[in-house]
């Protein structure tokens, strides 16, 4: 029963990538400053520039919905009661991408430099998944040791 769960909260994210991947597919474009004497490449959609902002609301969404369930479970009485830590783990993960992406868009322009966005893409997907599962695991072994 969990794999249907997780393919649930999973599949639209997997289908609004395959779909901007098969409809949109990306191709290199170079972006210059105002008077085009520096420039930097980038992968860009002609079609449709702001359908990665799709991608987004998916994954928006459901993080909320998980966090609307993990505000459910606090009720239930139990020992490995998750509301809490997963609570703060999606807090934590939203305060962090909020910070990456502000980073990421200031510093994305021809002039500056484009080895800012990929470590800062690295840590953010770093940061995600090692405080996601540290914040999920890290209670249940407080309570086995």
């Amino acid at each position: 029963k969990l794999w249907a769960y997780v393919a649930l909260i999973s599949s639209p994210q997997i289908i609004v990538q395959i779909i901007g991947l098969v409809l949109y597919p990306q191709s290199i474009v170079v972006l210059f400053n105002t008077d085009k004497s520096i420039g930097r490449q980038q992968c860009y959609n002609s079609d449709a520039p702001n359908y990665h902002y799709a991608e987004y609301a998916v994954l928006f969404i459901t993080v909320l919905y998980l966090l609307i369930q993990s505000q459910r479970t606090k009720r239930l009485p139990s020992l490995f009661d998750e509301g809490e830590s997963i609570s703060a783990a999606i807090v934590s993960c939203v305060v962090v991408t909020v910070i990456g992406i502000a980073v990421i868009a200031v510093s994305n322009e021809p002039t500056s430099s484009a080895d800012v966005s990929y470590p800062m893409m690295v840590a953010i997907v770093l940061v995600l998944t090692v405080n996601m599962s540290y914040r999920l695991i890290m209670p249940k072994l407080r309570l086995i040791w």
